[in-house]
Order: C-alpha cells, then structure tokens, then sequence
C-alpha cells in the first residue's frame, strides 16, 4: 500500500504564482511518480481565478462551520484538478477569512491583521476536511510561511523552513488560537 501524504500548502502553482506556489505544484506532483498517495491543500485566496482553475465546491465536503475567537465561521470545500499530480487540488474558502484578499499580506506589502486567525481557519478547515474524506494520511508536509504560527515541531520532526516567519503573530495570538489544531496534529503525525 502506498505511503499516504497531505500536503498543507501555502500556495500551488497553476493557480497562483511566486516560488512558493512553484513548490507546492512540484513536490507533490514528484510524491506521486514515486508512488505515493496525496491530498494537497490551499486556501481560496482572492486572487485565484474559479474560472480559469476549474474550480467548483464540494457540497458533501462543505457547509461545517469553525469557530474561531467565539466567532462562527463558514467552511467552503472547492476542489480542481492538478493533472500532473494525478490528483485533486481541495481550496478551503472563506469570505471572511479569503475573499478579496492576497495572501498573508496586502498590496503594500503590509501584513492582515488578522492572519494567525486566517492560519487557524486554514489548518482547521484542512483537517476537518481529511476527517470527512475519511483518509488517514501517514505523513503531513505544512509549506509555506502563512501557517508558521500553527507550526508545532515535534522531537520525530525536524523544523520547518517557513517557522523563521513565526515572528509575524504574538506568541499569545499564536498558542491560544492554535491549541485545538496542536491536540489534532500529534496523533496523526507520531
């Protein structure tokens, strides 16, 4: 049986641009040719085209919502194909959180406000999807700098390159939002 892989990525490229989306349609897309299994992940930033991705919602996969900050929050599944990869692209998508907006940081270059809670939605958002898909991956790979506030290194683990931007939530914002996606993680990663 392959080894399974979800990839929790902060970009894929074909739908938007930059290295770091570059990187999140080439590793998996190699993962596959080895013969592993995947799920990739993004989030549904404003600037992707639905259109141009073929992108389209899920219903079986949407309609749950996430609270963060006391705050009930819509969880939208939308899913296209990556060819290469022999797989599906699933976007976690949020008015709220994604409509409208870049990435983690505005036309100025400036970053959201609320960002470490944009992270939780996120993350949350992919692992309650894994759960309703009912497939239990052996290994998660997080890519890129938007989730370093929800990056928790375990003593298995090395480090991920992307905790150097940790430095953008307060230590605060970072532990009390991202508590329930730590208890979540670890047994899935051990």
């Amino acid at each position: 049986m392959a080894k399974k892989i979800l990839f929790i990525n902060q970009a894929i490229g074909g739908f938007t641009q930059g290295g770091i989306a570059d990187m999140g349609k080439i590793v998996p897309t190699k993962v596959v040719q080895e013969g592993f299994e995947v799920r990739v992940f993004s989030p549904k930033w404003g600037n992707i085209n639905e259109r141009r991705g073929q992108l389209h919602e899920v219903i079986r996969l949407s309609g749950m919502n996430i609270i963060i900050k006391e705050t009930d929050h819509p969880l939208v599944i939308k899913v296209a194909s990556m060819p290469a990869a022999k797989s599906q692209a699933y976007f976690i998508d949020n008015d709220d959180y994604f409509l409208k907006r870049l990435q983690d940081v505005d036309e100025d270059g400036k970053p959201y406000d609320d960002n470490g809670e944009r992270a939780v939605f996120y993350a949350r958002g992919v692992l309650e999807t894994v759960k309703k898909l009912r497939w239990i991956p052996d290994v998660i790979h997080c890519q890129g700098s938007f989730l370093s506030s929800c990056a928790q290194p375990t003593p298995t683990s090395p480090a991920s390159h992307s905790l150097r931007w940790s430095h953008r939530f307060s230590t605060t914002t970072s532990k009390a939002l991202c508590a329930k996606i730590s208890v979540s993680v670890l047994p899935i990663v051990m």
